[in-house]
């Protein structure tokens, strides 16, 4: 049985750690080194504040503390620790207290988990993340001018464009209402055609300038019926 429990333990993600009253390491498993990398004789009859642990501050390590002064159980407590290679590792842990049959207080027991790939993963993309939103602010930017020029070349299309049309359309019906008797049949349908054609710009011209401006607009959806004529 303790063979299978000692195989299991081998072969599970974590590692596991004991502590006296005190809270100092009695036990953890791993052969010189745990799974974390750290070397378990740097831990044994040491408090886990007297280790090289890294970037926890004084505010959590505290209610760290308290929380083992009570004698309750803990989880998802993480730091960072500098191993003996020099290199840093994130640790998640976890523990229970331990009580004697009459009560009485006899340390804790619990697992730990190295989660530096995790951690690592986790920066790798709140980088990609501020990295994008960087790349998605600048396409905002850049749609926002293309929306500028549009809109100078919605008014140069609504303005300058107009005001030939409305001087064509205007003298063609005014001679064709002022002088009729001056002009033959052939005159009379030029000028139609002149007043004709220059609506049908202005008509086209409409056109192009919603259509510029329906690329903007918020769909509505709404059903159609296909059959109807």
């Amino acid at each position: 049985s303790e063979q299978r429990f000692r195989d299991f333990a081998d072969m599970a993600a974590d590692w596991f750690w004991e502590q006296d009253a005190e809270f100092r390491f009695t036990t953890m498993s791993g052969g010189v080194t745990n799974k974390g990398g750290f070397r378990i004789a740097d831990s044994l009859g040491r408090k886990r504040w007297e280790l090289p642990i890294e970037d926890v501050d004084a505010a959590l390590w505290m209610e760290h503390r308290a929380q083992l002064d009570r004698h309750e159980t803990f989880r998802d407590f993480i730091y960072r620790i500098r191993t003996g290679d020099g290199s840093l590792h994130c640790y998640s842990i976890k523990g229970k207290p331990v009580f004697a049959a009459d009560g009485a207080f006899l340390g804790y027991r619990g697992t730990a988990r190295d989660i530096t790939a995790q951690m690592q993963a986790e920066h790798k993309v709140r980088e990609l993340n501020a990295t994008l939103e960087d790349r998605v602010k600048a396409r905002t930017a850049e749609l926002e001018a293309a929306n500028q020029e549009l809109d100078a070349f919605n008014y140069s299309v609504s303005h300058d464009l107009r005001a030939p049309l409305r001087s064509a359309l205007g003298f063609s019906q005014a001679l064709l209402e002022d002088y009729p008797q001056h002009l033959d049949d052939t005159g009379r349908d030029y000028l139609q055609r002149v007043c004709a054609a220059a609506r049908r710009m202005g008509e086209l011209i409409d056109a192009m300038y919603n259509l510029s401006k329906l690329s903007r607009s918020f769909l509505q959806i709404r059903p159609v019926d296909l059959s109807a004529r």
